[in-house]
């Protein structure tokens, strides 16, 4: 990692900061809560967080939360899982500006809950979450891609969206629950 400051909340200490999905990971075995936070988007630094490499929990047991906060945007390009049996990840973005889960890329939470807020948000290939669910709140325009998602208990609400405006390229599933866009 360069230009960081953390665990358990690391943020930039320059322009442009790079922290490392080994120290990340690292970072989320020892906590159980652990953010990533932009405040500014002065100079060189446009608040931007971006997941260029994919982050897998592996074989590590338990629920483990990320927030990220970003005082721009937030991009995802490659995978996040939490994929073994035991493993969840709850993952909490905020955004001044858009969230993007780029074209074909998968965030599998297994039992974890994963919730958007900011202005545009777009969806990749699939978003698969437990019984918290998936909540998109947005300013602006939501694309989905999949989404599959096991309700709390029955009845409960397991993909809650709110938008300008809402399109899904795939198929919505909730395990027991209910859809409310």
């Amino acid at each position: 990692s360069v230009d960081v400051s953390g665990p358990p909340v690391f943020t930039p200490t320059s322009t442009t900061g790079f922290l490392s999905v080994t120290d990340l990971l690292a970072a989320l075995s020892s906590n159980s809560v652990v953010t990533l936070k932009t405040t500014g988007t002065v100079g060189a630094g446009t608040g931007l967080i971006r997941f260029q490499t994919m982050l897998d929990l592996g074989s590590m047991a338990g629920t483990h939360t990320l927030n990220v906060f970003s005082a721009g945007g937030i991009e995802i390009n490659a995978a996040i899982k939490a994929s073994t049996t035991g493993d969840a990840l709850n993952l909490n973005l905020t955004a001044a500006g858009n969230v993007t889960i780029a074209s074909g890329v998968e965030v599998l939470l297994n039992s974890g809950t994963f919730t958007s807020s900011g202005v545009d948000f777009s969806g990749g290939k699939l978003i698969s979450a437990g019984g918290g669910g998936v909540w998109l709140n947005h300013t602006g325009d939501i694309s989905l891609g999949s989404v599959t998602t096991l309700a709390a208990a029955p009845g409960s609400t397991s993909l809650w969206v709110r938008g300008t405006s809402f399109k899904s390229t795939g198929t919505l599933k909730t395990i027991g629950g209910n859809i409310d866009i």
